[in-house]
């Protein structure tokens, strides 16, 4: 009976580790990544994620004024397409999988970060941030 058990377990254990690495293999691709010094206000680089949907993130460091940060999904042209929730700045990510944006072929594309205060009013610095975009 003991040896059943044992089979039981380890089988179990098999199957929870073949449904992790399923889950892990179905993870987000990162379409574009930038990391910055410190600020309350930066613009990243221009990137064409090709069509499909997009998601946006951002992370910030912790000991500055800002508390919080956000990032906006823009076209070069100028045109706001998204905006993340408020995150914390403790320096892990912060992905926003609320809204999905489809982004068009051949359209060029930016984020801007923000630093914000506990009342999530812009303008305060954080010592890091960095933003991403994902599928």
């Amino acid at each position: 009976m003991l040896t059943k058990t044992k089979a039981a377990v380890a089988a179990s254990g098999l199957a929870i580790g073949l449904i992790a690495a399923t889950a892990s293999s179905a993870s987000a691709a990162t379409l574009f990544s930038e990391g910055y010094g410190s600020g309350s206000y930066h613009a990243s680089s221009d990137y064409v994620p090709g069509a499909g949907n997009i998601l946006v993130g951002s992370y910030c460091g912790s000991g500055g004024a800002a508390t919080y940060g956000y990032t906006e999904l823009r076209t070069t042209s100028g045109s706001h397409v998204n905006s993340s929730r408020s995150s914390a700045c403790d320096g892990a990510w912060h992905d926003d999988n609320r809204v999905m944006t489809y982004a068009s072929s051949g359209v060029s594309y930016y984020q801007r970060w923000y630093g914000q205060n506990g009342s999530l009013i812009n303008g305060y610095s954080a010592p890091w941030a960095g933003v991403r975009a994902f599928r």
